[in-house]
């Protein structure tokens, strides 16, 4: 049998139902067997909860629901309409101790592809793969390379790399030293501490 496919998501209350969207589309493009879907939240009612089930038995998927305590990012501060929920994807390389690879996916996008191409990216050596964004303006406030900077809606993590290397402290020192310097929050700090 072949590996199964780890896909995460990080969500609130308020986007659950994106994620039923989310998950749907996944599985209407992926053999839901092949995949491992995490739902990493901290705050879900039994409905919602339910509801999500509800969606990954009519696909035979299967979900694993991780609920953590808010405590970690309570003093992040949130800005736009980004949900406080994202700082959970730093937190990865613990929550999810026992894989050591992951596809990270936000909770409001639809999948219209086949993610196994997208798994056998080779991110042996580095903390992760995503798109650049190809944005000069996010790269000029953060003193980036100014031709990288990557959208993290879609991240292939190495949490082992993250693990070795600390990735989490190297953000959260990031986050804490930078308030208002992060505007788009941990995606920010990712391009930050793993630039190069």
């Amino acid at each position: 049998m072949n590996e199964k496919i780890n896909v995460v998501f990080c969500i609130d209350a308020h986007y659950s139902q994106h994620l039923g969207v989310a998950l749907a589309s996944l599985f209407m493009h992926n053999i839901a067997g092949n995949l491992r879907v995490f739902i990493v939240s901290s705050k879900l009612d039994a409905e919602d909860l339910n509801r999500l089930s509800y969606i990954g038995k009519t696909f035979g998927a299967e979900l694993v629901f991780k609920k953590i305590l808010d405590d970690r990012i309570a003093n992040f501060r949130q800005h736009l309409h980004i949900s406080r929920a994202m700082y959970f994807r730093l937190l990865l390389p613990d929550i999810l101790a026992g894989e050591n690879k992951v596809i990270y996916l936000d909770c409001d996008l639809v999948v219209e592809a086949n993610l196994e191409d997208l798994w056998h990216t080779d991110v042996t050596s580095y903390g992760c793969a995503g798109v650049d964004e190809g944005n000069p303006a996010q790269t000029a406030r953060l003193g980036l390379d100014p031709d990288f900077y990557i959208n993290a809606g879609v991240l292939v993590l190495n949490l082992a790399y993250w693990r070795r290397h600390d990735i989490i402290a190297g953000c959260t020192k990031w986050l804490e030293a930078n308030p208002y310097k992060s505007i788009l929050l941990d995606q920010d700090a990712i391009n930050v501490v793993l630039r190069g």
